[in-house]
Formats: structure tokens, C-alpha cells, sequence
């Protein structure tokens, strides 16, 4: 078959466009059917449809669809049976939690057999057994490999799976691919599918996996400096020997790759910006190119069986339908175009000539010959009566009861009010809470609040006082208690802001929120922080001129202060979010959690195994800086090479030794690992000892262990078994933390972890331990007996933490932390903590070192040196922010256009200090729309809050003799896509947030975070208009001394309505602002102004009448300004400002009811009082410069 290479002139055989069709939701999969003329497409909710194509129109009309499975449909393949599809994640009817399916359908959308997998966890993958095409083997990422019979629909075996695959194919043999990016063969001849040979093919993981014949080709990732780029290469192997074979690059990394269905060694590559070339194998420059135009990133490739038709989905939803008219005949897209059997068309009911005389009964009704399905036999129906007791009526009642007409009226009585108001039953044991998720959810604050003023009217303070606390019901789960479910944030009108999370948190320990995308780490990130060597790095990195946008050390650090500074008040890491979802590596990996959904059923423990592994690794190539020296944290001789400073934390050395099994050669290199990956040794037979399950005895063999693979050999260039041995070295020092993973995959294993072993102790975990270097190089490790010369003392009682994951058959799983924290006040000792997201209670020891049951599973353990203080010397580290950036005029925009620029850096000698007064404005953008529902009441439940992200900040002197001009004003650069810019609100505009077309001030976001850090860290006092839901959006905790917010200045407690901006400038300052979009530099001045305003007030005593007499006017004109700007007033102190907008009269506060019809009442001033007023008029407020061009030339970046 021939093509029209890209760029040439059309001929006689030529691949044509067909008209795309839009799907409501991106597809994910997409499959010719080779019997029919249909396209099926599989979505990530479960969902697969089937459309009519066919070379000459394109897609047509739908013909089916179905629900596929519970969650995402992993890969789907047809054949003359029917549609076989694995999948999963999702929460299953009658089934707790969610998990991982395989199901056969027909055509129709009718399930021939479908078959769920225990434990439950999704399926991504499934291949053909190459013995037997009735048989598939399927598996996932931390999934268990099932093999299915198709023919019965039934699992013919299951066994946990050696390695974690992402992909099978079948060749001569089984092929997986690994989220570590490596090839394997299997062999499923044997009773359990063994691994044979492995080989490396991209280092950053697979992202695509393809056989035929003895070819293997593959599509990922590759590392580059430590990050994961798309591998311009299409990595080729030989499946026979698993042989590289010579790569083929591409000018745009490959993102997709099927094989022609007819013809041998052909290959169809398309990228993901849409560039598509078919190429030969055998030889490279018979090629063809042609684009396929789409507005966004493709998502999904298929090829039909005949080679003439190739479809492609992309991330808006659109499919995109290529024909290739082959140079003789027409084009097919399938081998047999049989006839679809269509539904049976329904006869139309007889039309009825209805007039005003038409009896009703001549509608027909169905006729029934035999009994209906609702009436039950006389067997089954209950044979005596039964009615509800009447409830008695208070004599009380009675006594003082007054008939009108036939009806009774009576006061309720006192002595019942107590009990509770009348014709309501009390929920979860106390009106003010409701069992909701897992643990008693709290009233919303604002309904918390309208309850406690309605119980002290009903009962008064004494009863309101005894209800604030209600005590907890006892869990239903005698196991478990209740504290460790699931916890979830519910939405009110108020937004977030309205959630009561002092219910959940009553310590001095912050918890973090789940609202956000990946929040499964918030487990991991709590531990971290509470490791006293991790949090003081992170922390000095922040310090430190860091040049890398998405560092997960810098988000890391800023992170662990917003911990350490709330003090309690919940926090949350969607920054540090934002960073690891820029990753491309993290994808590749599995890692990212994009549903966050609760009723998804995901195998945590495994998951944040995975993340635990890759974040040490990632933040220990971060925490080098380049072009600088690398500190020695441990005590001691001089390390050589220098290591990084988090690997001088948590690495541990290690030697290993390899020995061919065939010629003997042997080969030594040194290695090193971050975390520990515990081993357990397999079920013994009837005739060998068991072995030992002690905790000392696994983590010891999990360190120095022998293993044997089939690798090749150097020495004798083949293939061998090949023995190889990891020991501790003669020079090893063991790390200051040492962290393990638990890896418990098996029911087995988590037996190993029970409590109620036999013995003097019976619990598997040791609270302590001594490790040494043995003979030969062995990890000794012992919890008992006395301490000898050269052990390392291992605790669980300094400062140590760990990561479960809590599983009950009620709910999804999901994973908390146990973290040992040291006082705050600086008192001695520790106490364990349980935080279960934004839920932090304290628990003991004991409860903490048991696993009583099924529902706790461990995942990951840090074990600190008793001697770690006499290890570590941490006090070098930076520890102090360089001033100087908020003097620099940092950009990243290749157009900014100066005459834009409005903001003046801080000059050297003006640095702010402690109580310097700042005001401040910041406004976003939408990352992602809110998800509610709406109710047949008319009310509404937000599901989720739509997800938004810095777009401009803008900081002003508050103070001085340049107060009101800019000292910041900056756009934020923001990699993620933009759903609404909120131009109405935010004043941002498509482009001024793209580092080419922006003409403003762009930096990235760690600039801006930094600056303001700086700003709170200096001791700043911020002036603004609604900072804490600004300051929260940030992801910046700013303690309550240090801001003043105009929104609860300008408040009377008692009135819930708070006011708006642009009213209280129309009211107050009689100005005009936000009439076309918001301004931040606009709207922090008149912040300001509001705050000099009320601080005048103050002084003159008429403070609290002028705020009623704003609220009198609010109600009449209903708090909003008019659309017209108001009248303005002569003004005689100050003729030429105008940067503030007009200020009152300097013979009066507010103006007179002749200049408004709506102004305050006027109100006399003294002489001294109009002297005071000039002088806040003239000094306080000086109109800026028109031109304010920045000091010194701009940087490009932070440096």
C-alpha cells in the first residue's frame, strides 16, 4: 500500500481526513470492530460506545453503550465473541470499595460473563496466553496477575504478581512492561508465571508496548538531568533473546505506535501534537507522514484490521477519523461487513381523536392473565395486624390545653424544651452533629451558630453551654475506632470557608485538607515533617537560591513552616500538588490520583510506597544546588565524593557482588539505597523449618539478601543465571533515619504484622532496635539482649513515624499517619498523634505499635538513631531569607511592555521591618470548574470547589512617604491549563499569563511565594479586603497579629452579611471602583484607604455610629453600589490627588444629604480635627508618579 509522503501532492492512494466527531468525554481507548462497521470508544468513567463508520462519512450515529466497569477501562479488545474489556477503581453496587473486573459483552451492550478480582484493585492490562487463545492473563499496578478461561468466565488462577506491569502483549512468549520502565518475559507454561529475562528501555517508564513476531517496540520516558523528558527514540527489541535492537528517532517524541494489521514490520507512530508516520522496520526510509490537526493533545490511537482506517482521540473529546484508499478498490475498515443487528422497531400506539365527549375508558389499559408479581401467597403475608402505639400526651399539655372551635391549643411545657423541641427526632445522639462520613460531621459554622442563639432562647445559657460539647457515640467497628475512618469536607453556600475543622482538631498540631488533587500524600508529607533532619532541610532549602520551578524540596519546605506556624489551624499542600503534578515522570509512574474520589476503591498502601520512593529520590537530587558546595551534615572525617545532603540522611550503603553461575566471573560495584523494601520469606514445605517471622530477622535479610536472575554476562556474552549478593560494607555508615517500606501485598504477609504472636512479646513490630555490621558483611539486627560495640541503636521513640492504611469493607481505603511530636513549648518528651488528614487526635504507644486486625495495613516506617543528635550537625544550614529579592526586578516575559509597568521595587534602605504596614491584593484564575448538584428543591450541593491558582499579586507601602505606589506587582506563570480566567473578577486576560506574549510582569509562582514568605517572615502587617480566602488560595499561613482585614472591620457582629469592596468604596470614600474588572492595585489601595479611614474614625469617638449608619444604607440601596459612578465633590486641601481616589471634605467626614442622596448623617468636626484630617489628606496619601520604570535591569529568573 502506498501513501502520499507529508507535504506532497495528493495521488491515487492518500490518506484523507473524515469529519471528527465530538465525544462528551474524552475517550481513552478506542477499537475497530472487525466484523461490523463500528468504532468502540472507552472513556475514564466506565463507559463504552459503539458509532457507525465507514470510509465514505465518518462516524455516524451511536449505536450502543454501556457501562463497561466501575472506573476506568484499562484496555478492550473484539473478536467474534463479543467486546472483552478489563478496568476498575470505581465503587461497584453491593460490593464495598471498589476494585478491578474483567467482563465479555456482546455488541448490544449485554454482558455475556463478568468477573471481579479480590483484593480490589484495578486492572489496566490483559494478554492472550501464547498456549492457549481461550485464556487471557490480566494485572495492574499493584495488582495480583489472573488468569481467565474465556470460554467459562471464570479465574483459572491467581497469584501475586512479581513485578508491578503495566503493560502485556504476546509474542513468543508473554512480554510485560514495569512502572520502572523495564521489559520482562514470562513464562506461563510453569504452575505459577515466572520472569525470565529483564532488560532496561526506558528509564523513566513505558508509556507504550507493541509485539509482533519477533519484534517489541516501545514508547516512554527517558531521565535527563534528573528529569523525565518523552524519549524521542522508538526503543526496538528482538522478543526471541529480548535483544536491543537499533532505536529509531523522531524528530517529535513518538506518544503512540500500533502495528499495520497487513503488513509485516510496518508501523504506524503518531505524537501526541498529532504528527503521524507509518515506516518499515525493516527499512527506515520507506516513510510517510501526514498531520492530523487537533486543538489539543492526542489521547488515544487505534488502526483498523484492514490497515484503511486509523482513528485518533484528543483531550477536548473530539475523534479524529483518517481513510487511506488503497490503489486498487475501495476502502474498508473491517474484514466482514456483516449486517448490525438493529433493535426491533416499536409500532406507535393508535392515535386517539380526543374531543370533549370521549370517555375515559377508552384508553386502553394492560390486561393481565396471570397473577402480577405483587401479590404475594398467603404464606409470605403477616396474619395479625400491627399499628404504632400512640404516643401518650403530657398531662401538662392536657391541663392547660384551650379548645377553639374543635381544635386544642396548649403552651409546650419548660420541663420538655429541655428534653428537645417538639415533633423532632434528635440524629447521632445530639442535634448539633450528624453522622455523615465515617466519624460525626460538625454543623456547618454559620448553622452552628443560628442553632447555639436558638437553644439559648429556648433553654438558656445553661443548657446551651451543655450541649457545645457532645460526647461520641461508641464506633459500631468494636476494632476499630471510629476516629480512623475516613473523614470528609462538606460544602455549604459559604464555601470551604464554612466547614467547622476545629471539630475534628482540637491539638496544637495542623492537619492538612483532602479537597485537593493527590491528598493521598498528605499521610507521607505529615510523617516527613515530623522527622526533625527531613523538616530542617526542606526548610534551608527554601533559603537557598533554588533554580528549579517545581522543586518538591522548596514545596516541601515551604510546606513544613506553614505546619509549624499554624499552630493547629488546617493547612493544605496544593502546592506542593501543583509541583509533583508538573512532572511528566509522575504519570508514568502511576502516581497522580486525578479522581481523588472516595468511593474509589485504589490500593493506598502500594501507592504511597511508590511516591515514598520517588519523592527521597527526586528531593535528594534537589537538595544539590549547582555551582555550589555541598554541606556535610554527619559528624566526622570528610566524605568522598561529596553526597547530597538528604542522602546523608537517609542512604544507606551497600556493596554488591555478582558471580556467573556458567564461567565464574565475578564483577563488585558499590550501590546505595533510600528505602528499604522489606522481603518476607514464602511458606515453608512440610519437610524444612520454618522460618523466622521476627521483625529484626525480615528487616535483616530485606538488607543484605541474595538473589539469583538470568543476566547477561560480559565475560561469556550470553544469557546466564547469574548470583548476586548485597552486603554492608567495611566502611558503611548507617544513616541517621532509616526508612521502610513494608510492602504487605498478601493476606499472608499481613498476618506476619498481627498481634498475638506466640512468645514473651507479642507484636511483630520492635519500638527498638540495634543494627551492626556482621561477618561477611551481614546486617545484624537484635531487640533484645545487651548493646556490644559498634551497634546502632534504632528507635521508635524519639521522633519517628509511620504510614498505614485504613481498609474497613464499609469504605474506600485510605492512609493516615502516626507521628511521634515533641512539645512545642519546649517541655521534654514526645506524644504520638494520630493524623488522619485534617483529623488529629493523640493516641498511645500501644495503639500505635498494634495491628489488631485486617484494617490496619502498614505502608511505610521511619526509624531515627537514638544518637541522631550526636550524628547530625545541622546547624550550618541556611536558616535565613536574603532580603535583597524584594529589591530585584524579577520577569520571565519575553514582551513585557514597560509602559505597563506599575509598581517601584523596595530601595535597600526602605526593606520593610517588624509592623510595617503593607496592602495587598491578589486575584486568580480557574484551574478547574466546581462540581455541584442540584436538588428538586432547588437547592444545591457542592460536590467539589472549583480549583484556582495565583494569577496577580499586587503588594503597596502602607506607610511612609511613598505609601499607596506598588512595591509588587506581579503576574504569575502558571504551566497548568486554564479553564476560566475570571476576567470579570480578576482583570486576566488570555496571554498575560505566557512567559511569550505576556506584556506585564511575569514571574513563577516559587518567586511570588517566596517574596511574600519574605514579607510575613519580616513581620508585615497586611492590609486588605477578604485575605484570608486570598492568603488560603495562595497556600500561605499568615498569623491573625499580622493581618487587617477591612472585611471584619467594616462588620457588626451581630449582622451576618459582610460587606463588598466596591460598597463600602461607594459608601465610605464616595468612589468608584471594579465598574468594568478588578484591579489589585486598585483594590489594595482602597483597602488602605479604608483602614485610614476607619483608624480617623476611631479617633474622633464616631466609629460605631458611622458603621450603623452604613449598614441603614446598605439595606436601602441592598448593598450594591450603583452602576454610574457617584457625583464628585470640590476638594480644597489637595488639588492634585487623585491616586486614592476623592476623599471626604476636609470640613466634614461625610457628605451631606444635598451631594447624596444616600450619604451618611454629616457630622461636625473641631478645629484640631480638621488640622489632623489635612494632614491625612496631604502626607499620608501622595500621588504616585505617572512613570514608574523599574530600578536596574530586569533578571530572567530567581537566580
Amino acid at each position: 500500500m502506498a501513501y502520499t509522503p507529508y507535504g506532497g501532492s495528493p495521488g491515487s492512494s492518500t490518506w484523507q481526513p473524515l469529519p471528527s466527531q465530538y465525544f462528551p468525554t474524552p475517550p481513552t481507548a478506542l477499537a475497530f470492530d472487525p466484523l461490523s462497521p463500528l468504532l468502540f470508544a472507552a472513556n475514564p468513567n466506565g463507559t463504552i460506545t459503539s458509532h457507525f463508520c465507514s470510509p465514505d462519512q465518518g462516524l455516524g450515529g451511536r449505536y450502543t453503550s454501556y457501562r463497561g466497569h466501575w472506573g476506568p477501562v484499562g484496555e478492550m479488545a473484539i473478536d467474534q465473541s463479543g467486546i472483552l474489556s478489563v478496568g476498575g477503581g470505581g465503587n461497584m453496587p453491593g460490593r464495598s470499595g471498589g476494585g478491578g473486573s474483567v467482563k465479555l459483552a456482546n455488541r448490544r451492550g449485554m454482558a455475556l460473563w463478568s468477573v471481579e478480582t479480590d483484593p480490589p484493585v484495578p486492572l489496566t492490562t490483559f494478554a492472550y496466553t501464547p498456549a492457549r487463545s481461550s485464556e487471557i492473563v490480566a494485572t495492574g499496578p499493584g495488582s495480583d496477575m489472573i488468569v481467565v478461561n474465556l470460554t467459562r468466565g471464570s479465574v483459572v488462577r491467581q497469584q501475586a504478581s512479581p513485578l508491578s506491569f503495566v503493560h502485556l502483549r504476546r509474542a513468543a512468549q508473554l512480554v510485560g512492561s514495569t512502572i520502572t520502565g523495564s521489559l520482562a518475559m514470562l513464562d506461563t507454561r510453569t504452575p505459577e508465571i515466572s520472569i525470565g529475562e529483564t532488560v532496561l528501555a526506558h528509564t523513566g517508564g513505558i508509556s507504550q508496548l507493541e509485539t509482533e513476531g519477533n519484534y517489541i517496540v516501545t514508547i516512554g520516558y527517558t531521565m535527563r538531568h534528573g528529569m523525565p523528558l518523552p524519549d524521542p527514540y522508538l526503543k526496538l527489541f528482538d522478543a526471541r533473546y529480548l535483544r536491543p535492537l537499533t532505536p529509531i528517532p523522531f524528530p517529535t517524541p513518538p506518544a503512540f505506535v500500533r502495528f499495520h494489521p497487513r503488513l509485516s514490520g510496518n508501523v504506524v507512530v503518531a505524537s501526541s501534537e498529532g504528527r503521524v508516520q507509518m515506516l518499515d522496520l525493516k527499512d527506515i526510509g520507506k516513510s510517510s507522514v501526514f498531520q492530523v490537526e487537533t486543538p489539543n493533545v492526542l489521547t488515544s490511537m487505534a488502526i483498523s484490521p484492514t490497515g484503511e482506517g486509523l482513528a485518533f482521540g484528543d483531550a477536548d473529546g473530539y475523534v479524529h477519523l483518517w481513510a487511506a484508499q488503497p490503489e486498487e478498490g475501495d476502502a474498508k475498515f473491517c474484514r466482514f461487513e456483516g449486517e448490525v443487528e438493529l433493535p426491533d422497531p416499536v409500532e406507535a400506539p393508535e392515535r386517539i381523536n380526543w374531543r370533549d365527549d370521549t370517555p375515559l375508558n377508552s384508553i386502553g389499559m394492560p390486561y393481565y392473565d396471570t397473577p402480577l408479581l405483587s401479590l404475594l401467597p398467603t404464606h409470605m403475608t403477616a396474619k395479625h395486624t400491627a399499628s404504632h402505639r400512640r404516643v401518650p400526651i403530657d398531662p401538662q399539655v392536657m391541663t392547660s390545653a384551650k379548645t377553639v372551635d374543635f381544635v386544642g391549643y396548649a403552651t409546650y411545657p419548660p420541663h420538655l424544651r429541655s428534653v428537645g423541641r417538639r415533633n423532632q427526632a434528635r440524629t447521632a445522639g445530639n442535634s448539633r452533629t450528624a453522622g455523615r462520613v465515617g466519624v460525626d460531621a460538625p454543623m456547618f459554622r454559620s448553622e452552628r451558630e443560628r442553632a447555639e442563639a436558638k437553644r439559648r432562647r429556648d433553654h438558656g445559657e445553661d443548657q446551651a453551654k451543655a450541649e457545645e460539647e457532645p460526647e461520641e457515640e461508641p464506633s459500631m467497628d468494636d476494632k476499630m475506632p471510629k476516629y480512623y475512618r475516613r473523614v470528609e469536607i462538606k460544602y455549604s453556600r459559604f464555601g470551604i470557608e464554612d466547614f467547622d475543622f476545629a471539630f475534628y482538631n482540637k491539638t496544637q498540631y495542623s492537619g492538612l485538607e483532602t479537597h485537593i488533587t493527590n491528598s493521598y500524600t498528605n499521610s507521607l508529607l505529615q510523617a516527613l515533617h515530623y522527622m526533625q533532619p527531613i523538616r530542617t532541610l526542606a526548610k534551608s532549602h527554601t533559603f537557598e537560591a533554588c533554580p528549579k520551578e517545581n522543586c518538591l524540596l522548596c514545596e516541601a519546605g515551604f510546606l513544613f513552616r506553614m505546619l509549624e506556624d499554624a499552630k493547629g489551624m488546617n493547612c493544605q499542600a496544593s502546592n506542593f500538588s501543583r509541583a509533583f503534578g508538573a512532572n511528566p515522570q509522575v504519570s508514568a509512574l502511576g502516581l497522580i490520583d486525578h479522581e481523588n474520589d472516595a468511593t474509589k476503591s485504589v490500593a493506598y498502601s502500594t501507592l504511597i510506597q511508590t511516591f515514598n520512593r520517588y519523592l527521597l529520590e527526586q528531593m535528594n537530587t534537589e537538595s544539590t544546588i549547582p555551582k555550589s558546595t555541598l554541606p556535610q551534615l554527619v559528624k566526622g572525617p570528610a566524605i568522598v565524593p561529596p553526597l547530597p545532603p538528604l542522602a546523608q540522611v537517609v542512604k544507606l550503603d551497600l556493596h554488591s557482588a555478582s558471580s556467573c553461575q556458567t564461567c565464574g566471573a565475578k564483577s563488585d560495584r558499590d550501590t546505595g539505597v533510600n528505602v528499604i523494601d522489606l522481603s518476607y520469606p514464602r511458606k515453608a514445605m512440610s519437610n524444612e523449618p520454618q522460618p523466622s517471622t521476627s521483625f529484626p530477622s525480615i528487616l535483616s535479610s530485606s538488607i543484605t539478601r541474595e538473589t539469583i536472575a538470568r543476566l547477561p554476562c560480559s565475560s561469556c556474552k550470553q544469557n546466564t543465571h547469574v548470583r548476586v549478593r548485597r552486603v554492608l560494607p567495611e566502611s558503611a555508615t548507617l544513616p541517621p533515619i532509616l526508612v521502610v517500606n513494608a510492602g504487605v501485598r498478601t493476606a499472608d504477609e499481613l498476618d506476619v504484622w498481627r498481634d498475638g504472636r506466640e512468645g514473651p512479646n507479642s507484636r511483630f513490630l520492635s519500638g527498638r532496635f540495634r543494627m551492626r555490621r556482621g561477618p561477611e558483611g551481614l546486617a545484624q539486627i537484635s531487640a533484645e539482649g545487651k548493646a556490644r560495640e559498634g551497634d546502632v541503636e534504632y528507635a521508635l521513640k524519639a521522633s519517628p513515624a509511620m504510614v498505614v492504611q485504613i481498609q474497613t469493607e464499609d469504605e474506600a481505603p485510605h492512609l493516615v499517619a502516626l507521628a511521634k511530636v515533641t512539645s512545642e513549648d519546649g517541655k521534654p518528651g514526645a506524644s504520638w498523634h494520630l493524623f488522619n488528614d485534617f483529623l488529629v487526635k493523640p493516641v498511645t504507644e500501644e495503639e500505635v505499635l498494634s495491628f489488631p486486625g485486617k484494617w490496619k495495613i502498614p505502608a511505610v516506617l521511619f526509624f531515627e538513631r537514638v544518637d541522631v543528635n550526636s550524628v547530625l550537625d545541622l546547624e550550618d544550614l541556611p536558616m535565613k531569607a536574603d532580603p535583597s529579592v524584594l529589591c530585584e526586578d524579577i520577569n520571565i516575559s519575553r514582551a513585557r511592555d514597560r509602559s505597563l509597568i506599575k509598581h517601584q521595587p523596595f530601595r535597600p534602605d526602605e526593606l520593610p521591618r517588624k509592623g510595617t504596614l503593607v496592602a495587598i491584593d491578589a486575584e486568580f484564575v480557574s484551574l478547574q470548574q466546581e462540581e455541584a448538584e442540584f436538588h428538586s428543591d432547588g437547592t444545591k450541593k457542592v460536590l467539589r470547589p472549583s480549583r484556582q491558582v495565583l494569577a496577580r499579586v499586587s503588594v503597596l507601602r502602607g506607610e511612609g512617604e511613598e505609601t499607596g505606589i506598588p512595591a509588587i506587582d506581579d503576574h504569575i506563570h502558571t504551566g497548568e491549563p486554564i479553564v476560566d480566567y475570571l476576567t470579570e473578577f480578576s482583570g486576566i486576560r488570555a496571554g498575560d499569563l505566557d512567559p511569550q506574549h505576556s506584556r506585564h510582569t511575569l514571574v513563577p509562582l516559587k518567586v511570588a511565594y517566596k517574596k511574600l514568605r519574605l514579607l510575613v517572615d519580616l513581620g508585615c502587617i497586611f492590609i486588605g479586603h477578604g485575605l484570608n480566602k486570598d492568603f488560603r488560595i495562595i497556600n500561605i499561613y499568615v498569623p491573625p497579629s499580622q493581618i487587617i482585614d477591612t472585611v471584619n472591620i467594616y462588620h457588626l457582629p451581630q449582622r451576618q452579611r459582610k460587606l463588598s469592596l466596591r460598597f463600602l468604596a461607594y459608601a465610605v470614600l464616595h468612589s468608584s471602583i471594579q465598574a468594568d474588572t478588578h484591579d489589585s492595585i486598585e483594590d489594595a489601595r482602597t483597602a488602605l484607604q479604608l483602614y485610614e479611614h476607619y483608624q480617623r474614625l476611631e479617633a474622633e469617638g464616631t466609629w460605631e455610629d458611622t458603621l450603623e449608619e452604613i449598614y441603614r444604607e446598605g439595606k436601602q440601596t441592598n448593598f450594591k453600589a450603583p452602576v454610574e459612578p457617584p457625583p464628585s465633590v470640590a476638594r480644597a486641601d489637595s488639588p492634585g490627588f487623585g491616586a486614592l481616589g476623592p476623599l471626604p471634605m476636609h470640613n466634614s467626614h461625610l457628605h451631606t444629604h444635598q451631594s447624596h442622596p444616600h450619604t451618611l448623617a454629616q457630622v461636625p468636626l473641631s478645629p484640631q480635627q480638621q488640622q489632623q484630617q489635612q494632614m491625612f489628606v496631604r502626607g499620608v496619601f501622595p500621588p504616585p508618579p505617572m512613570s514608574m520604570p523599574p530600578r536596574g535591569p530586569p533578571r530572567n529568573f530567581m537566580g
